[in-house]
């Protein structure tokens, strides 16, 4: 048995922070100590949720509003991936919340319902999909926000069980430390960590600059791509680097122009020749960065692309100050070791295209407290099936995230190309050790993919890929399985389909202008923000 009593966190930001949150809140008896140098800058020019992250939140009994005024939130209601399909595409949504697949219109067909009409309506955007199902979108595309206090769009439109955070990473960082961390009993000592002192158990203590040593029984290392701590057990890394090419970004923060358009609710991914640029709207400014691969172009050429992409799109460039990130896609293979624990950066990376950063902390600080509530310490059982299953997590989100890259259309660069001949379904994850039986990434391309292409063919809306494959064509529904379902009486006959798929069509159009003009009278993003928070 390995006692946890005392837990040391080295580094601060925003995974050292919300680890110091959660442990906190469920280990009141325990004591918390957050080390976090001065003197290393975070890494970050802004953080992109996804809606897992607002029941975090509310799980460690922190008010969602306080995000507003302590570190310039805006709300998110969905991804928008534009020209990932082919050039000049018009992009699509991958909509958070339950999509609405309400019997009186699409009886039993559910998310299929659309296969069907796509299938007899081929012109039909690859946007319609998320349109047809999610009352969201809506305001998405208007930059309005409504709650669905009297039900105006419908009844199962919950819009908090649907929304994420824009914020600033370092704003936030500092709001945990300073509102909640410190005034809740976490000891914070600003300090910088000179050495690691080890011992058979593990990390023994460290060392500070000012000679201090600070003792624990259990380490967290939050240190970012550095993995201080981690990287003293010499851990094996696991590349992604075959599936997902980007390995470089540059960001900046660039100013509104008009703040009442650009102060989306949503997260504005656009694919360019080498990659793709991201758009996180917070209270005073655009968080905004060109991630790519530097296999296919120099950081020169990137910044200057990047440049031309923001002068196209109305900003200034002459001013800005450009960030250049070196990133490391994959993870280590055991985050945890003995006694010590990689949160964040420090365990892995998988590129932001799916804000899955925070999304992997939340899931790792939760699974840490899972381990530590059976016996309130640990056992080496227990490490192993912590490791096992964090692997498995994100082997899944590195090839969903591969997925908007597979399905692409683009021929215009070798970059694009390149998407398109991949050796996509190979399990990243060593063979030799036993994954779960469910959310296994061994069978992640079996589950989401190959699955509904040649056995249900099928969206079963689990996962996002259904967003994803009808947003980029890939609708695994043919006119041949279409039959044989009818044939077989597992859906309906072509006949039935004449006279069904006109009048479903009708309705759902009928109720997505509904939608649009409920949308229309709401209030701007910005303006219930600047009221409510910033006024």
């Amino acid at each position: 048995m390995n006692k946890a009593d005392k837990i040391v966190i080295v580094g601060g930001g925003s995974s050292g922070w919300m680890a110091a949150t959660q442990l906190n809140h469920y280990f009141p008896h325990k004591e918390i100590v957050c080390i976090e140098s001065k003197d290393i800058p975070r890494v970050g020019v802004g953080e992109s949720t996804v809606e897992q992250f607002y029941c975090w939140i509310r799980s460690v009994d922190i008010n969602p509003e306080d995000l507003f005024k302590y570190a310039d939130a805006t709300y998110k209601l969905s991804i928008k991936f534009n020209n990932f399909y082919t050039q000049d595409d018009g992009g699509f949504h991958y909509p958070f919340g339950v999509a609405n697949t309400d019997s009186r219109i699409f009886g039993e067909l559910g998310l299929d319902a659309w296969q069907y009409l796509k299938l007899k309506y081929p012109e039909l955007p690859n946007s319609d999909y998320a349109k047809t199902y999610y009352p969201s979108i809506s305001l998405c595309e208007t930059g309005k926000i409504n709650f669905n206090e009297r039900k105006e769009f419908d009844n199962n439109f919950d819009f908090f069980r649907s929304c994420a955070f824009h914020f600033d990473a370092v704003k936030f960082a500092n709001f945990l430390r300073d509102q909640i961390c410190v005034p809740r009993g976490v000891t914070y000592i600003p300090a910088t960590v000179e050495e690691v002192n080890m011992n058979d158990r593990g990390i023994e203590s460290v060392t500070l600059d000012s000679g201090e040593i600070i003792e624990g029984d259990l380490f967290l290392d939050c240190t970012g791509f550095k993995s201080l701590l981690l990287s003293k057990f010499d851990p094996e890394w696991l590349d992604y680097g075959h599936i997902i090419p980007n390995n470089r970004a540059w960001a900046c923060r660039v100013p509104y122009t008009d703040i009442r358009k650009q102060m989306d609710i949503y997260t504005n991914c656009t694919a360019l020749g080498n990659g793709w640029v991201w758009n996180t709207p917070t209270k005073d400014r655009i968080g905004t960065g060109y991630v790519y691969s530097d296999n296919y172009t120099s950081p020169e050429l990137a910044l200057q692309e990047f440049r031309d992409h923001l002068e196209t799109n109305g900003f200034d460039t002459h001013e800005l100050a450009f960030n250049d990130i070196n990133m490391r896609v994959g993870m280590y293979r055991e985050i945890w070791k003995k006694n010590c624990v990689a949160i964040g950066l420090a365990a892995g990376f998988i590129e932001p295209l799916e804000s899955t950063g925070l999304f992997t902390t939340v899931a790792f600080i939760q699974r840490l407290t899972e381990t530590l509530h059976q016996t309130d310490s640990y056992h080496k059982w227990q490490v192993n099936e912590y490791n096992t299953v964090a692997r498995a997590d994100y082997d899944g989100l590195a090839k969903f995230t591969a997925s908007h890259y597979m399905y692409t259309q683009r021929t215009d660069t070798q970059y694009w190309r390149d998407c398109m001949d991949r050796e996509y379904n190979i399990s990243i994850v060593p063979t030799d050790i036993s994954m779960p039986a469910t959310q296994t990434s061994e069978d992640y391309w079996m589950i989401q993919n190959v699955k509904k292409n040649y056995y249900t063919n099928s969206y079963d809306g689990l996962g996002g890929t259904d967003s994803i494959m009808a947003g980029m064509n890939a609708n695994p529904l043919n006119r041949l399985q279409a039959w044989r379902r009818g044939y077989y009486g597992h859906g309906p006959s072509f006949k039935q389909l004449e006279y069904k798929l006109p009048d479903l069509k009708e309705l759902a159009e009928r109720r997505r202008k509904h939608w649009e003009n409920e949308a229309a009278i709401s209030e701007y993003h910005y303006d219930y923000l600047k009221r409510t928070f910033w006024s």
